[in-house]
Parts: C-alpha cells; structure tokens; sequence
C-alpha cells in the first residue's frame, strides 16, 4: 500500500489507498438437508487520487496491475467531481468491540452440528414444515493509507444464523423466518427452533382478514421495512441533491415525541460498528431524532464539502468503490412495554412479522405499500391465527406521528436496532374485499 501511494503521488496532488481483504464461509442447507459448504475469499485495493482538484478513482483484485490502478485513477480525474474535501489525518481513533475469537474460531463442523440440531429439533415436531438454513462466518481485515499521514487497520468478525421455513398452510404457501446476524458468535439453535414452531403452529389457524384501519403491531423484523424510508431521509446524499423531504427541517418536530432515533458506529458487536468509517474518520453516535425532533443528517466527506459542513463519519464503501453516505447502526430507542403487554392491550389489531413489496413505493417520500407476508390477527389481547391476502399502505412520517405504543425489547436487523411499535389506525386491506 505504501507503493501505490508513493507511486501515485508522483502524479497526483493527494492520494488515499483502501484495501480490504476477506474471508467467508457460508455452511447452507435446503429443504431439510445439507446443501453445500463453501469458502470465498476476497482482497482488493481501491485508490482514490485528488489531481488539480479533482477526484479520480480506480480499484482492482490483481495485485500484480498496480500501474493499471494508478493511470485508471490518475486519468479519470480529469472527468471526475472537483473535490470539496481533505483526506483525514492520524487521530485518537475509539475502541469498539467488532472481534470474537469464537466467530474466528468457529468450525465448519460445528455449522454443520448446530443445522443438523436445529432441522431435527423443528422436523420432530412439525415433520410437514420444511427448513433452509444459512450458518456463515466471515473474518475481514481493512486498512486505509492517505498522503496526510492516516494509516489505519482494524479486523472484523460476521456471524450469521438465519433459518427460513416452508409451510402449506390453509390452501396457501407460507413463509417464516428467524435467525441474527451480529460481530459476535450468536448460537441459539433452541430459541430459533422454538420460535419457528410457535409461528408455524399459529400460522395454521385460519381466521378472516381484516378490512378496515386497526392498530398494527410491527415487530422489529418487518420495522425495518419502515425505518429505511428516515435512513433514506437523513442521507445527506438526499440533503444535498435536494430530494429529501426532511430537507431544511432540523430543529424541527417531524414524528411523534415517542420516538428517538441515533445512528452509532461504535455499537458493541454491531453489523455496522468499527473504529473509522470508510475514509478513516473516527466513527461516532449521531443523534437524528429526538423525541421526535429532527437533529441532523449523516455525511461523508465530499457531500459535507459540497454542503458545507462537517463528516458526521458515515462514509461506506468497498475496495472497488467511491465512499458514499450510509447509516452505520440504526438504533431506536426502546419504550416501556413488552410484546405481551401490547398485545394484551388490543381488543382487535394484527401483529406483523414479516412483510413483502415496497418496491413500488416513493420510499424517500415516505410512501409504502406493502403485502403482509407473515402476519397475525389481534382478538381481545390474543393472537387467534394468520391473516393472508392482506396488505398495508400509508406514509412513514404520518404513522410515526400516531404511535400507540413502543416495545422495551431491542432486536437487531440487518444494522437496524428497534424494539417493535404499535401504531393506531392503520388501514388494512384484504383480497376480495372492498
């Protein structure tokens, strides 16, 4: 790396090298059986050059094509962004917890194990519900070099545990899910298996399906779905092209006072937690909402030049691209009540586990339109049995403003931290209804 960047500041005003270098080992099973086992591994370097002012960028895997990186970097600055930004300099980096030694440790036999345990321990009770798994481990290393002096590595573990069952339920096909992904060794086989059960047992108990507006309960895992359009909002990408209709409104109450939101990079064990972001600024915990009131957006370091402004430490990338604005973690504060207890609080609702579509909607406006894939309905604090045909539609930042109630039990999502919500009056349609 110390090559690339002397070699290239021959030819370019400042340079910045990111390499990164990893190794996966997914371990899958598909209806019922082992699947496959494999190894993947990846090492590549990006070199981003800024030259009479403008960016230039080139990246490879062929280590041995390092003159090919430099003139592909070198020449595209002569078409690229003219650049709103200093590389960063050495600083007191944090410390965060992103290493489990039981992660790097862990055997393909050991997946093998655990997958096995968990098909029998489902087949024994539901032989009719047929299982796929993904047990994977990942161990990553990444280090950023730039001509102001940063030189910086640090080493990460991933860890996923995911099973998706199959079920004909009720003359329709059924699909339920379970599984985590965090930097530390999370094996729990049994709590998967007895919450796939649970699902699938209810999931078999037909009941009518609502028509009309009631108070749905998001679990975290379909939360997700929603929380993505305030990610899309914050994005100072969005800020600065002006698309974001959270544009101009800091200082400004934009949802209920019930709900608190931060972006944390140094999360203990998050999927999205390390010392620096992308371009080697020290990563941070950013408050976006709070009680409802909007804080501020994320940035890299071009887009807060070109807003003028400061990084907020959110730039994410790979080796073979440009940094870009992305939330790190995406955390939401928890409330008071537990699942049970909003349950029991409904004389009639759904609960919401699992949801699909979205595609259609205006995310960044808020906009949604979703079909309930896995979803139960709400009798007198109860849940009775699965609703299907069914679907949900509304805006984002209007529901948020009518929140019934917010669980105190935090789930981590694919980066998104939340407890789940209730909300009131949320229409609710059904196939073949009007």
């Amino acid at each position: 790396m110390e090559k690339i960047l002397d070699r290239a500041l021959k030819r370019a005003d400042e340079a910045e090298v990111f390499y990164l270098e990893s190794e996966q080992t997914p371990v899958l099973f598909k209806s019922d059986a082992l699947h496959s086992i494999d190894a993947k591994q990846k090492r590549g370097v990006g070199l981003r050059v800024i030259r009479d002012g403008r960016i230039g960028f080139s990246s490879t895997s062929d280590m041995s094509r390092i003159g090919d990186l430099i003139d592909g970097a070198v020449d595209s600055a002569r078409f690229g962004q003219e650049a709103k930004f200093e590389f960063p300099r050495k600083a007191d980096f944090p410390e965060v917890h992103i290493y489990d030694e039981g992660v790097a440790d862990f055997s393909v036999e050991h997946a093998v194990k655990e997958g096995n345990a968990l098909i029998a321990a489902v087949k024994e009770k539901e032989p009719e519900l047929k299982i796929d798994a993904h047990i994977e481990k990942a161990v990553s290393n990444v280090r950023i070099v730039n001509s102001r002096g940063l030189d910086f590595s640090f080493d990460k573990t991933y860890f996923t545990y995911y099973i998706e069952g199959f079920l004909l339920a009720d003359g329709s096909f059924v699909w339920i899910s379970e599984g985590k992904s965090k930097c530390s060794l999370c094996l729990e086989t049994e709590k998967f298996a007895n919450e796939l059960l649970w699902k699938a047992s209810l999931a078999k108990k037909p009941t009518e399906s609502p028509d009309k507006a009631l108070p749905v309960l998001f679990m975290p895992e379909a939360l997700t779905s929603l929380l993505r359009a305030f990610a899309l909002g914050v994005n100072g990408k969005h800020i600065q092209k002006g698309s974001s209709p959270l544009l101009g409104r800091v200082g400004e109450k934009i949802i209920s006072d019930r709900v608190s939101i931060c972006d944390d990079g140094l999360l203990e064990c998050g999927m999205r937690s390390s010392p620096v972001d992308g371009e080697g600024v020290p990563s941070t915990r950013l408050p976006l909402l709070d009680k409802g009131v909007l804080k501020g957006y994320i940035f890299d370091l071009q887009t807060a030049g070109l807003m003028g402004v400061t990084t907020t430490g959110n730039a994410a990338r790979g080796y073979n691209s440009m940094p870009v604005p992305q939330i790190r973690n995406f955390c939401v504060a928890p409330g008071e009540s537990s699942v049970k207890e909003m349950v029991k609080g409904l004389k009639e609702g759904i609960v919401i586990y699992d949801v699909l579509g979205g595609g259609q909607s205006n995310l960044l406006a808020g906009d949604f339109s979703v079909n309930i894939s896995l979803g139960f309905k709400v009798e007198d604090g109860e849940m009775v049995g699965r609703i299907k045909d069914s679907m949900i539609a509304g805006n984002v930042y209007d529901i948020f403003s009518r929140v019934r109630d917010v669980g105190k039990e935090v789930e981590e999502v694919w980066g998104y931290c939340s407890p789940a919500f209730c909300f009131d009056d949320i229409r609710v349609a059904s196939k073949g209804k009007q």
